[in-house]
């Protein structure tokens, strides 16, 4: 309680405080957008939606555009390559949110773990340009890029 007086100024905590949470873990509706998809129709859907966030945060038309082929490419290669086929319980959702003038895209589903080590070795290959653009395209345009799998789940996390 002390300490919480001494960082905040302020006297009584609120509950957020009790809870141990961040006060940055809460964000307004219009900060941030979330979806789940489970076709490349509700792919399209979301990267359309994703642009529109940006643009209504008075982003550039060139990083909306770049932030919504980046989150399309992801939503579509998850589907594709990491849904197993015949399960019935494929699940994915995106998040998007901006923090201190930075767009961060997150995508979590439950699929196929990623292999890195595949990735090096599409980003090193330059016989064919054209193959694998997609991933390129991701990494060309991102910030910073994580990757994590964790209890069954991939999630990974873009900054553009």
């Amino acid at each position: 309680m002390l300490s919480y007086s001494v960082k905040t100024k302020k006297l009584i905590p609120d509950w957020r405080a009790y809870a141990g949470l961040d006060p940055s873990f809460f964000k307004r509706p219009e900060e941030e957008i979330a979806y789940s998809f489970e076709t490349i129709e509700h792919c399209c859907l979301a990267s359309e939606q994703v642009y529109l966030f940006c643009k209504g945060h008075k982003m550039g038309k060139n990083k909306a555009l770049h932030a919504s082929l980046c989150m399309e490419e992801i939503m579509t290669n998850v589907i594709e390559h990491g849904f197993f086929k015949k399960a019935k319980d494929n699940h994915a959702e995106i998040r998007v949110t901006i923090s201190g003038g930075t767009l961060i895209l997150r995508v979590r589903d439950n699929g196929r773990e990623f292999d890195l080590s595949s990735l090096a070795k599409i980003l090193t290959d330059d016989r064919d340009p054209y193959s694998n653009i997609g991933i390129k395209l991701i990494c060309r345009n991102a910030k910073d890029i994580h990757y994590y799998r964790i209890w069954g789940m991939n999630t990974t996390i873009l900054e553009v």
